[in-house]
């Protein structure tokens, strides 16, 4: 995808947030998502079970591709490899391929041919929700 750069300065950025109130607030409501993402993160990476990680994983990556308009009916092109996936959670490859395993056998998800297809989006969510642990 095309993708277009611009870099600004601290003191730029200061100037520009100090001339506009929209901005400022546009911002600090990005930094304050951005911590909590981060906080979350860490609790799922620290404290949840494999199929949690992996479907917390899962869920958040449809959840931005069906924003962004890139999934169709949660399908969406995912050319992410197994050993990817079980760095960002902290899980070895083999726990990453039987938990996908696990999620195709009760017919929650397919990854195949570099494509993921939500089947049960109600159940992923279940899963990998922060909000649904206790």
């Amino acid at each position: 995808t095309e993708v277009h750069i611009l870099g600004f300065g601290r003191a730029e950025i200061k100037r520009r947030l100090a001339l506009n109130s929209s901005l400022r607030l546009k911002w600090t409501v990005g930094v304050a998502r951005e911590a909590r993402t981060a906080d979350e993160l860490l609790v799922v990476l620290g404290q949840r079970t494999a199929e949690e990680r992996v479907g917390y994983l899962m869920l958040r990556l449809t959840r931005r591709m069906s924003a962004l308009g890139l999934a169709d009916k949660n399908r969406y092109r995912f050319p992410v490899k197994q050993a990817h996936i079980a760095d960002m959670l902290g899980i070895t490859s083999e726990c990453v391929c039987r938990m996908l395993s696990r999620f195709r056998k009760r017919g929650i998800l397919d990854l195949s041919n570099g494509y993921l297809d939500v089947l049960d989006f109600v159940e992923l969510e279940r899963i990998g929700s922060p909000k649904n642990w206790t």
